[in-house]
């Protein structure tokens, strides 16, 4: 990539969308993750004005949050006369967000003031396209990529003997986005209604695992997985279900199943169907309809390798017009 002077990225969190998005766009990183309240109010503003001021970039791309995106506003203008190009990476609660009461139109106000700046919004999918519009008129849709195993997962599978991809493999972090009664309901009606083996990754308190669950000894939860057993359950895995609550919530589990090209079923919510479309079958939050999609998805005659082809298409037309809009802001 070509810019107009001196590009880099800054971002207070760490995510594995900006570690991929800074080598697709070949910039240095700088990254400030402490979510301590304290620290990441104080320390994380002086901590960026620091790094712009020491750097002197002349292209700004960010991991948009409210007082980061604030302190970028104050070098532009404060320290550039407005000579810096800014480009925002925008997630979808944080370009949603609104608030009630009193303060709202004083929130509505900054917001608009702080975004006033950027040269170009950056968001993950069509459906977050009308709210960024309202900010700035230079919008690019990019989502992110898939997770390229290397041939980790194509390897496994050549390896493997007969009857060791049989399972259904919930991938789950027993966060408060995920319907647990709803994953535990299906992952026991697979093993009944599919015969087939499911495990459930990660760790949950014995309390929280129903009766049913415990006595079925076709549901595993091995409960924290070293990385070489997740990634080996993954690319093995018959089918991937990954299941969120959250309507805005792109799951990285889904972009981890379809980089190793195994059959997805993820929530039907409109955020999952814009951004990975046919390349993965959804399903509605009810245990009846999450085995029909299970079966659907270990049935479907499309060859996993062309469901994960379409998305990847899909993505780099995404990069180019993305490519094309930040040459744009140079004319």
């Amino acid at each position: 990539m070509e810019y107009q002077g001196k590009a880099i990225w800054i971002t207070w969190h760490e995510h594995r969308r900006t570690r991929s998005l800074i080598e697709w766009l070949e910039v240095p990183a700088f990254v400030y993750d402490d979510h301590r309240p304290l620290q990441r109010n104080t320390v994380g503003p002086l901590w960026t004005l620091w790094v712009l001021l020491k750097e002197k970039p002349d292209v700004v791309f960010c991991h948009f949050s409210f007082l980061l995106q604030w302190v970028i506003m104050i070098y532009k203008y404060f320290f550039r006369w407005g000579k810096v190009q800014v480009i925002s990476d925008c997630h979808n609660k944080a370009l949603k967000r609104e608030i009630d009461g009193p303060w709202a139109s004083i929130f509505k106000g900054f917001k608009k003031r702080i975004f006033r700046g950027v040269d170009l919004i950056i968001v993950t999918n069509t459906t977050l396209v009308p709210f960024a519009k309202k900010f700035c008129p230079t919008v690019s849709i990019l989502r992110d990529p898939l997770t390229d195993w290397q041939g980790m997962d194509l390897a496994a599978r050549e390896t493997t003997t007969p009857g060791n991809s049989d399972h259904v493999f919930f991938v789950c972090s027993f966060d408060k986005d995920e319907p647990v009664d709803l994953i535990f309901d299906s992952a026991h009606a697979i093993t009944q209604e599919l015969n087939r083996k499911v495990i459930i990754s990660g760790r949950i308190p014995e309390e929280r695992v129903p009766e049913e669950i415990r006595n079925n000894p076709d549901v595993v939860l091995p409960g924290f997985m070293p990385v070489s057993e997740y990634q080996n359950t993954l690319f093995m895995a018959s089918a991937v279900v990954v299941l969120t609550e959250d309507d805005d919530c792109l799951v990285c589990g889904a972009y981890e199943s379809l980089g190793a090209s195994r059959p997805t079923v993820l929530s039907a919510t409109t955020s999952l169907k814009a951004c990975f479309g046919d390349s993965a079958v959804y399903t509605i939050h009810n245990p009846d309809e999450v085995v029909q999609q299970v079966r659907v998805a270990i049935d479907n005659k499309v060859d996993p390798l062309d469901s994960r082809a379409s998305f990847e298409k899909s993505w780099h037309e995404e990069w180019e017009k993305l490519k094309t809009d930040l040459a744009g802001l140079n004319n």
